[in-house]
């Protein structure tokens, strides 16, 4: 381990038992992955080892400035893993994203819709699946993928509930028609919806790799959100003749989503070293 580059600080101490030794070391970001593949190698179990992910904030030396963007697939690898199972916290937040762009649909408020975008956290499990996707851990890829049906049938039940009360208690005129007022684009497929979808998927695979995922969640849910509210909605209120094409433009946009992810990361991963073998599973 001494000789490999990305490593410092190499210290050695004797365990408690007699046959035991503890290594710890300074592994940069960008050799991660080469370390615990080269443990794998060297037959080290992967409950004898720990890789910790330490934050520094002092300045680092000139040279190192152009590792600053790079990552450990490792840390995707894991990142995937926590966000391919539904929590509480993913639950609630699907929840309230439902109710705000129900009610944006509703009241035609671009506004609304937005905020319920802002607030969705799919981008999270489509960006686990493709890692599943492509790194062939297809355990992970289904039980993303399942998450992310979770999170989607939730907001649109969610939407439901809404449009059903708004009708039950007489909210909208009898005149009122899902999609009036220039909603109806939020689910007309055409050839911007498929633009839109391409470059999401791009924008969401690489915020998924930097943490930064929370930060461009609404690029990515534009795609998924109003879709989903908009087909709730029609469905709440009785109007299902254009829910089909609503769960349509859903149906796509993900598929969409999914592809340009996984090709994403795939280029990636021709282009990066040490990441043909990822220890463990």
């Amino acid at each position: 381990l001494g000789e490999m580059a990305g490593i410092k600080r190499l210290a050695r101490a004797e365990g408690v038992r007699p046959d035991e030794t503890i290594l710890v070391a300074d592994v940069h970001r960008q050799a991660a992955d080469r370390v615990l593949d080269k443990l794998d190698q060297l037959g080290v179990a992967d409950d004898d080892y720990v890789l910790l992910r330490s934050d520094v904030v002092a300045p680092p030396p000139t040279h190192a400035l152009e590792g600053l963007t790079a990552f450990s697939w490792l840390e995707v690898l894991g990142e995937a893993r926590s966000n391919s199972r539904p929590f509480g916290r993913y639950a609630v937040r699907m929840i309230a994203a439902g109710v705000i762009a129900g009610v944006g649909v509703i009241t035609r408020n671009p506004i609304l819709i937005v905020g319920g975008m802002a607030l969705s956290p799919d981008v999270l499990p489509i960006s686990a699946t493709c890692v599943g996707i492509v790194l062939r851990r297809f355990t992970l890829a289904v039980q993303a993928l399942a998450t992310l049906a979770f999170g989607l049938a939730l907001l649109i039940a969610v939407a439901i509930v809404v449009g059903a009360v708004v009708v039950g208690a007489n909210w909208v005129p009898d005149d009122y028609v899902v999609g009036n007022g220039g909603m109806r684009t939020l689910v007309t497929l055409h050839f911007s919806t498929i633009a839109v979808a391409l470059a999401a998927g791009v924008v969401a695979m690489t915020s998924f790799e930097t943490r930064a995922a929370a930060a461009v969640g609404v690029a990515i849910s534009v795609t998924t959100v109003p879709a989903a509210a908009f087909f709730g909605i029609a469905v709440g209120v009785g109007q299902v003749s254009g829910a089909p094409e609503a769960l349509a433009t859903l149906g796509v946009n993900v598929a969409i989503l999914l592809g340009v992810g996984s090709l994403t990361l795939m280029i990636q991963r021709r282009w990066t070293a040490g990441f043909w073998r990822l220890p463990g599973s």
